[in-house]
């Protein structure tokens, strides 16, 4: 599966800390639809996760469920036809502008237009510095290339 680095991070935390607690000690073919609705409900019921999250937990072990049945180890998905709960969109905040003053000047000089164009444009962190602003530098698409030898 082809997936970004920082999705392939969270669905391998998601396996390590819920997923295979939960069911680490039961052979694939025995995990259940039951035990599916069994997970999202406790999760739901414990209050400590929001709903998103108890969704995600569900979409990746549906992921590693359908991965099994694709190489024929199970014969169903027990995770398909389970009802998730709903995705609800978060109400958004604006600032005013005196809160964004207040913000401004609570940074330093050099960072001040980051955070004035991310306020009044609404920009996200990812669009406000830019790919190449990455760990490993620059992405290739934006490299200076060679013109071919004549």
């Amino acid at each position: 599966m082809d997936l970004r680095p920082t999705t392939r991070e969270l669905n391998f935390g998601i396996a390590r800390n819920y997923l295979l607690p939960r069911f680490g000690g039961f052979p694939l073919a025995e995990i259940r639809p039951t035990d599916v609705r069994a997970m999202v409900a406790e999760e739901l019921a414990a209050a400590k996760l929001s709903g998103s999250a108890v969704r995600r937990h569900s979409i990746v072990l549906g992921t590693i469920l359908e991965a099994a049945v694709q190489d024929g180890r199970i014969a169903r998905n027990p995770v398909r036809g389970v009802k998730l709960p709903p995705e609800r969109a978060r109400r958004m905040r604006f600032l005013e502008a005196s809160e964004v003053a207040m913000l401004v000047a609570a940074h330093p000089e050099p960072y001040r237009p980051m955070v004035l164009s991310a306020a009044y444009v609404g920009l996200r962190w990812g669009e406000l510095v830019g790919p190449g602003l990455g760990p490993r530098g620059p992405p290739a698409t934006n490299r200076p290339r060679r013109s071919p030898a004549a």
